[in-house]
C-alpha cells in the first residue's frame, strides 16, 4: 500500500487571538450574495460599529502558536 510522505519541514500553525479566545475564520454571504472571509470568536461574527462584518485580515489580533 502506498503512503504519501510529507516533503520538505511542515511550518507552525500561527493561532489569532484576542484576549483568551481564538478567532476562527468564518465565510459571511451577505444579503446580496458576497462572500467575504470574516472572524468570529465563540461563534459571534466580529462587526463595527455600524453592523457589517470586518475583514478576517484586517481583525486586530495577536499571534500565538
Amino acid at each position: 500500500m502506498a503512503v504519501k510522505k510529507s516533503k520538505g519541514v511542515k511550518s507552525a500553525n500561527w493561532k489569532r487571538f484576542r484576549g483568551d479566545s481564538e478567532i476562527k475564520p468564518c465565510r459571511y454571504v451577505g444579503p446580496n450574495g458576497k462572500q467575504l472571509l470574516a472572524g468570529s470568536v465563540d461563534g459571534e461574527l466580529i462587526v463595527d460599529g455600524g453592523g457589517t462584518p470586518i475583514p478576517f485580515h484586517n481583525i486586530d489580533c495577536e499571534w500565538r502558536t
